[in-house]
């Protein structure tokens, strides 16, 4: 998953060479019994304190562990700057057990507590053994070949104790020769991209007794079980917390899984049925296919048994801007609810006139001076329908099925504001959601990438939470537009889009962009908004906009937006 998903033609930049803390060893030992004397140097280097009782578990399957890359996941424990912790390793039945000997070393410890399973039962097996040996708060799992910082687990003890019920951290990739590469930024909790994808992946922290009510992991989903247990678990509770740091390292060795998005074998059908049994649990009609890149999938949905109706409201100051806009929604919209709001400086009569074939098309004069928030607030005034579509004369409909994966979303009883994917004619991307903090106000994520490509780990190719999407392109209820106040008509052309998202996600709502809505854009170039306008932005929102965007992680570089990191 990694490799396809973590490239963007040429976004990534090389990263600076780190050698993993615990693997510094690596040259110094072949043997158990070198092993084992390390650990043992290591374990007479550390504070001597009576650790009181364990805060956190590590719970960790093994099975037919390679003893450098276990004694070196042992170093990283036992290295850990916090010493609440209990180590509880489960055998799945191995048939190569030269690493028990390490784990005798450790027991002088009185952290490490071990179970071998007479047969082989699997990774879901093995990590329930683990959590019902555990005894602390919190459980976390660590895979018997990876490390961890040396922070990693004090840190995400601070955070869980602040009130959430699960954490989970950046990671990077670390080699045979313990040199980390492949670092991996992620957003804060993004359910909605989480369906997608199983972006969260390592170290992630739990309450173990909700791990246990919940039912642990489930051995159908073997080789997803991970992505499915937190889908189980985020049902339970939202308080999922995102740390933007490094603090895991994950073994890439050949033939392994993080070396290799083939190595996991094929378990598309496996994520479709874990996501498939989520929506259903949540009372989310919707049809789970996969996705067009590797491991990814898309949730498309089905036809409501009622159609509410979609006013499409453009605003245009020249009539013959939006031909091939009206054209394209007559000929590629198959929704049939829909009426189209024509906002103009005539009153849309040109419109009206050289479009009188066009079904639903109403046209208004908007008085006085024609801004665009204006002109967005007078059309929805005279729109009937329960939900609004603004939308830009110089878009083009690409996907028959948009107002309904539009809709989708919107229906939705927390979700706000709803963006499609944008592309210019010749295929750069001009749209796939905003980012708060771009340049010091907000701007376009991925700008000018290509439209076709998945994006960094599958933001363009995936559905998820975004902070603001532009006012060309987005759907809303009505009722939450009015509750949030509309636009804000101090603006004269620029964020107020972006006023309004941040003006929902105060209620409490996600703002969402979908790739299964895909439009063309016709008209000028996104440009640097308008500078009057930006300061009008930072004025009301600086304090907000100062921080990072909460789906951009603050390591990634704001000024472009690209997913590139120093």
């Amino acid at each position: 998953m990694w490799r396809g998903l973590l490239s963007l033609g040429g976004v990534l930049r090389p990263p600076q060479v780190r050698r993993a803390s615990a693997s510094r060893y690596l040259s110094s030992a072949a043997t158990v019994e070198q092993w084992g004397e390390i650990l043992r140097q290591v374990m007479a280097a550390q504070p001597k304190s009576t650790p009181g009782s364990p805060r956190i578990s590590v719970i960790t399957p093994a099975w037919n562990t390679q003893v450098a890359w276990f004694a070196q996941a042992a170093i990283s424990l036992l290295e850990q700057s916090c010493a609440e912790w209990e180590w509880c390793v489960v055998d799945d039945a191995s048939t190569r057990t030269d690493f028990h000997a390490l784990l005798a070393v450790l027991e002088s410890t009185g952290r490490v507590k071990f179970r071998k399973l007479l047969r082989n039962s699997g990774i879901s097996t093995a990590s329930n053994e683990g959590l019902a040996m555990a005894s602390a708060e919190y459980a976390c799992l660590l895979d018997h070949d990876d490390l961890l910082a040396p922070d990693a687990l004090a840190k995400c003890l601070q955070a869980l104790d602040s009130g959430l019920d699960a954490v989970y951290t950046d990671e990077d990739k670390v080699d045979e020769d313990g040199i980390r590469n492949q670092p991996f930024y992620k957003p804060d909790w993004s359910p909605e991209y989480f369906r997608g994808v199983m972006y969260v992946g390592h170290l992630l922290c739990v309450r173990r007794e909700t791990a246990l009510d919940i039912g642990g992991f489930d051995a159908r989903f073997d080789g997803v079980q991970d992505f499915e247990f937190l889908l189980r678990y985020s049902e339970r509770s939202s308080r999922i917390g995102h740390l933007a740091e490094i603090l895991y390292h994950w073994r890439a060795v050949p033939g392994s899984i993080a070396a290799s998005q083939d190595a996991k074998g094929d378990v598309g059908e496996l994520q479709k049925r874990a996501v498939t049994e989520h929506l259903r649990r949540l009372n989310i009609a919707a049809v789970v296919e996969p996705g067009p890149a590797t491991h990814t999938l898309q949730i498309l949905p089905v036809s409501p048994d009622f159609e509410p109706r979609v006013s499409i409201v453009i605003a245009v100051d020249a009539p013959d801007r939006f031909d091939k806009c009206l054209a394209s929604i007559a000929a590629k919209s198959a929704y049939e609810n829909f009426e189209i709001v024509c906002v103009g400086k005539d009153g849309g009569g040109a419109c009206a006139e050289r479009h009188t074939k066009t079904r639903t098309l109403k046209s208004v004069l908007l008085p006085g001076r024609f801004d665009l928030p204006r002109a967005a607030n007078f059309g929805a005034e005279h729109a009937t329908g329960d939900f609004l579509m603004f939308m830009s004369p110089a878009l083009e409909v690409i996907t028959e099925n948009w107002i309904d994966c539009m809709l989708f979303y919107a229906r939705q009883k927390d979700v706000g504001a709803v963006g499609g994917l944008v592309a210019y004619p010749d295929g750069a991307l001009e749209h796939a959601g905003i980012v708060l903090g771009c340049r010091g106000t907000a701007g376009r994520l991925l700008h000018k990438a290509p439209a076709d490509s998945t994006g960094y780990f599958g933001v363009i190719c995936c559905a998820r939470e975004v902070s603001a999407v532009a006012s060309g392109c987005m759907m809303i209820r009505r009722e939450m537009f009015s509750e949030a106040g509309k636009f804000a008509e101090d603006y004269s052309s620029a964020y107020h889009d972006v006023d309004l998202c941040l003006k929902l996600r105060s209620l409490g709502l996600r703002n969402i962009y979908t790739p299964r809505a895909r439009f063309l854009y016709g008209g000028q170039q996104w440009r640097d908004r308008h500078s009057r306008d930006g300061s009008l932005f930072l004025k009301r929102w600086g304090k907000t906009a100062a921080l990072s965007d909460s789906y951009y992680n603050r390591n990634l570089n704001l000024d472009r937006c690209d997913y590139t990191f120093e």
